[in-house]
């Protein structure tokens, strides 16, 4: 039997780099649990991007226009104090909204 690798080497930089950018203890600007700072629909538009959906794939799950999706993602990033989605799908992992 081989080895298991190390699995924090096989994540992508881009990935790591934003892993870094969230401190597992800080879940957002200002301290409230993500589930706590997100409305319902809030949560489940986290959920789908952190399932890999696009903005289009959301808005027509969801039945809503690709803006308004992109409205909801904007409020989200702002309210657990991130910068990109990829920030996001991060600290729903640590935050333990998503999982894998």
């Amino acid at each position: 039997m081989r080895p298991r690798p190390d699995l924090r080497w096989s994540v992508h930089p881009v990935l790591r780099s934003a892993q870094e950018a969230i401190p597992m203890h800080r879940l957002t600007a200002n301290g409230k649990r993500i589930v706590d700072a997100l409305s319902p629909r809030h949560l489940e538009i986290l959920l789908l991007l952190s399932d890999g959906r696009s903005v289009a794939e959301i808005a027509k799950r969801l039945k809503i226009a690709t803006t308004t999706t992109r409205n909801h993602i904007q409020a989200i990033l702002h309210r657990i104090g991130v910068h990109t989605k990829l920030e996001a799908v991060v600290a729903a992992f640590r935050g333990g909204v998503a999982h894998v």
